[in-house]
C-alpha cells in the first residue's frame, strides 16, 4: 500500500502525463534495456490548442492605486533571466508576502514531474537533491554568464547573494512552498539557448500551456483565502506574439522588474521607478511589456520598501536593453 506521500507523487506524474502526451521507446545500450521519452507533439499541440480554445474570456482589473495593492491578490513577476532586482524582490519581500497570506511560489525552468519531489523535500528538511541542485546552477549559470563585467568583482557576489537558489531559499525560510511548472518533456523538445533565448517559436506557446494547467491543480487546493505568487521570464506573463500569456490564462496581477540599463557603469545606487499600469517599450521595437505595475530596481538597493512606496503616475519607460 502506497504512503500518503508516494499516493501524491504518483497522481501529480499521473497529471503530467495527462496534459503532457509522451511517445516512449525501448531499446538496449551496453546490454541494458533503455526507455526513452520523447514528447508526443502531434498530440500535444492538440490538447494545449483545446485548452486555450476553451480558456475563459479575462475581465480587465481596475488600475492599482499604490504598490501594496498588489498584496491584496496573486500577482505573477516577470523577469530577464539575467537581471538581479527581480530575484531581489522576492527575496526581500517573502516573509511580507507570507505574512499576507502567499502560499505558493510557482518557477519556471523547475519540472513538475521530476523536481517537484526534491521541492517537496526541501521546503520540509532544507536539503537540496543532486537532480535539482544542478538544475539551479544551470539556471544561475545562464543568467551570470551574461551579466558578468570584469571591470567589477561585486557583480557575482551581489548575484550569488540574490541567485535561484537564494530565491528557493528565502521561500522556505518564510514558509512559503515552490512548485515547478515546466514538465521536463515539453522542456526539451525545445531548443533553448544560452541567456534562456529561444531557438525556436514554441517555448512561449509550450511553458503557458504546462503553466497554468500545473498552476490551475496546484491553486484548487489552497485553503480559502491563501494566495499564490509566480516568477517567470517576462515573455510569458501578458499576450506576446500572439500567445495568451500565463497572467491572462489564471487572471491574475502581472508585474515586470528591471535592472536599469546603465547600473553597472555608475559608483551609486540608480534611483530607479515605479508605475502602475504601464509599458516597457525594448527600443529595437519588438517587445512592449504592459503590467500593473513595472520597476525598475538598481540591484544595490533595498528591494522590501517596492510595495510600500507611492507610485509615480501612469506612463511608458523605454530602455535600449536587450532581453531574452
Amino acid at each position: 500500500m502506497l504512503s500518503e506521500k508516494e499516493a501524491s507523487d504518483e497522481l501529480r506524474k499521473q497529471f503530467c502525463e495527462d496534459i503532457v502526451p509522451v511517445t516512449k521507446f525501448s531499446y538496449k545500450l551496453g546490454g541494458k534495456a533503455r526507455t526513452e521519452i520523447q514528447l508526443n507533439i502531434e498530440e500535444f499541440s492538440k490538447k494545449r490548442e483545446k485548452f486555450l480554445a476553451e480558456a475563459p474570456s479575462v475581465t480587465p482589473k481596475e488600475s492599482l492605486e499604490k504598490t501594496s495593492d498588489l498584496l491584496k491578490e496573486p500577482f505573477i513577476v516577470g523577469e530577464s533571466h539575467t537581471h538581479i532586482s527581480p530575484k531581489k524582490f522576492l527575496i526581500e519581500n517573502m516573509k511580507k508576502m507570507k505574512e499576507n497570506g502567499y502560499e505558493i511560489l510557482f518557477m519556471e525552468h523547475l519540472f513538475y514531474d521530476t523536481h517537484q519531489k526534491d521541492l517537496d523535500h526541501f521546503f520540509e528538511t532544507g536539503e537540496i537533491s543532486n537532480e535539482l541542485m544542478t538544475q539551479l546552477q544551470a539556471m544561475n549559470r545562464h543568467g551570470l554568464v551574461h551579466l558578468f563585467d570584469h571591470s567589477s568583482e561585486a557583480i557575482p557576489d551581489l548575484w550569488k547573494k540574490n541567485d535561484y537558489i537564494a530565491v528557493l531559499q528565502a521561500a522556505r525560510e518564510a514558509g512559503i512552498r515552490i512548485v515547478g511548472i515546466d514538465v521536463s518533456p515539453v522542456y526539451k523538445s525545445q531548443k533553448i539557448g544560452m541567456n534562456s533565448e529561444q531557438m525556436d517559436s514554441t517555448r512561449i506557446g509550450y511553458m503557458n500551456y504546462t503553466a497554468a494547467n500545473i498552476m490551475q491543480r496546484e491553486i484548487h487546493s489552497l485553503p480559502p483565502g491563501k494566495k499564490w505568487c509566480a516568477f517567470m521570464g517576462n515573455a510569458h506573463v501578458n499576450s506576446f506574439e500572439n500567445t495568451p500569456g500565463v497572467s491572462e490564462l489564471l487572471n491574475a496581477r502581472s508585474v515586470y522588474i528591471f535592472d536599469p540599463p546603465q547600473w553597472k557603469t555608475s559608483q551609486k545606487p540608480n534611483e530607479g521607478s515605479i508605475e502602475l499600469d504601464s509599458e516597457y517599450i525594448i527600443m529595437n521595437g519588438r517587445r512592449i511589456f504592459k503590467g500593473d505595475a513595472i520597476f525598475e530596481l538598481d540591484p544595490r538597493s533595498n528591494a522590501s520598501s517596492l510595495l510600500e512606496k507611492p507610485s509615480e503616475n501612469t506612463c511608458s519607460i523605454t530602455s535600449s536593453v536587450s532581453l531574452p
